[in-house]
């Protein structure tokens, strides 16, 4: 009987050690991160890009519009050209460990062959088994400055107001491209509609 005690003692201390032993080998065992690099491969950092227009009223497409993405990284020594998606644009692009710089292209079609905004980034670092996460700013893309789109408003004016003037003006403040409109008789309860085309940029 003794014996028998003896044993599942033995038995249970057995267990209890072996699991000690394994939750301490763990840096952090409730930790995500450690799956999260483990996804990277070995030797290896990651760069996650997030898109953002130039600003709300510029004159460039929605982003979800752009069809396929042309990223090129290049350091001193290697240029890496990667292809995306726009669905597949924020998932994680695994490079070496480095100083990097970035062109992105941003296509309006899956051939590649209307390019409709760009973007860059500049002295970025990639570190070992580390996810750096960065913001692209999409610039609109016209090389000869012909490219235009459709500028919309609808402005509600207090009944009050007879008069009113609306100007708009470049992102680049170049003050002699700025465009004016006058309307007269716009107090009330509806509102001024109307829509002009701008050159991209604006």
């Amino acid at each position: 009987m003794n014996r028998q005690k003896n044993f599942i003692v033995f038995a249970f201390l057995s267990i209890f050690l072996i699991s000690l032993f394994s939750f301490i080998a763990c840096r952090n065992p409730f930790s995500s991160s450690e799956e999260e690099e483990d996804v990277i491969p070995r030797g290896k950092g990651a760069v996650t890009l997030l898109l953002e227009g130039q600003e709300a009223r510029t004159i460039l497409p929605q982003i979800p519009a752009f069809r396929a993405f042309e990223l090129v990284f290049t350091t001193e020594r290697a240029s890496i050209t990667v292809s995306r998606c726009f669905s597949t644009m924020s998932n994680p692009i695994h490079l070496y460990p480095g100083t990097y710089n970035l062109q992105v292209t941003a296509f309006l079609d899956d051939e590649k062959q209307q390019p409709g905004a760009w973007g860059e980034l500049n002295n970025f670092r990639i570190v070992l088994r580390r996810t750096n996460i960065q913001t692209i700013i999409l610039h609109p893309f016209d090389p000869d400055g012909s490219e235009t789109g459709t500028f919309s408003w609808s402005i509600s004016f207090p009944r009050e107001v007879t008069d009113a003037r609306l100007n708009i003006s470049p992102l680049s403040d170049n003050a002699s491209d700025e465009i004016e409109f006058r309307f007269a008789g716009v107090g009330g309860n509806t509102p001024l509609t109307h829509s002009t085309q701008l050159k991209s940029g604006f």
